[in-house]
């Protein structure tokens, strides 16, 4: 399967982005931008709803507040979940004594 195109652009971030982004990628190893990439596209259709919300109400819709409400919504929705996901993970996760250390030692 080949990769999707990508369009590579600059942006400008605060400190304390970039010291998470760092965070992150010391953590996994994952290259900075790879990161932010991954993130901003899990909010594409987020951005697509504020998009639409924005466009309404410079038009004066009156529809304009329940797509930004339903946009915004989804993404405490999707914060949610990745909550969960990530509970469900570190229960997951299970320290392996060495070999020095039996189960009922208490080290």
């Amino acid at each position: 399967m080949a990769k999707a195109q990508k369009t590579r652009f600059s942006i400008s971030v605060s400190p304390e982005l970039l010291a998470a982004l760092h965070a992150v990628a010391d953590a996994t190893g994952a290259a900075r931008a790879s990161i932010a990439s991954e993130l901003l596209e899990e909010t594409i259709p987020t951005l697509h709803q504020i998009a639409k919300a924005v466009t309404a109400a410079k038009n004066k819709q009156v529809d304009a507040f329940d797509i930004l409400n339903a946009a915004m919504s989804e993404a405490m929705t999707k914060a949610g979940q990745m909550g969960l996901e990530l509970t469900e993970v570190r229960r997951g996760i299970r320290r392996t004594p060495s070999k020095d250390e039996s189960p009922d030692s208490g080290n």
